[in-house]
């Protein structure tokens, strides 16, 4: 991904160990076979997408609070419009764990302390 992710670099062991931890399947937080769900996508295009999702919360501000109103797919979304490339919701979510960033789980979505900078993204 080199310029494109910045110095992010992420490992299938890394993403598998976060999905299984947190329970999130590609599309969201859910099914208790996640795991199983994941080995059956192309690895490498998962590792690029959380790579890419890793580096654009890079770029966002943390807000104090988790954000009430914005969801993991209107952030989905962003990254998607941001990189011109498919993201998956579980990746989104794997990278958001990666980078430590507050999750509040609402059904097979969430909620962050994440800011978009709207100025930094493309929308």
């Amino acid at each position: 991904m080199g310029a494109e992710t910045g110095d992010v670099t992420t490992s299938m062991e890394d993403i598998l160990g976060t999905v299984t931890r947190e329970g999130i399947g590609p599309d969201g937080f859910g099914p208790a076979a996640a795991t199983a769900l994941w080995r059956g996508l192309d690895a490498r295009d998962c590792r690029n997408q959380v790579e890419r999702c890793r580096a654009w919360i890079r770029l966002q501000d943390r807000t104090k609070t988790i954000r009430p109103g914005v969801t993991s797919a209107d952030y989905m979304h962003s990254v998607e419009r941001f990189y011109n490339h498919h993201i998956l919701k579980g990746a989104f979510l794997a990278a958001a764990f990666l980078e430590g960033v507050a999750v509040k789980r609402c059904g097979p979505d969430a909620r962050f302390n994440l800011r978009i900078n709207r100025h930094r993204n493309v929308l």
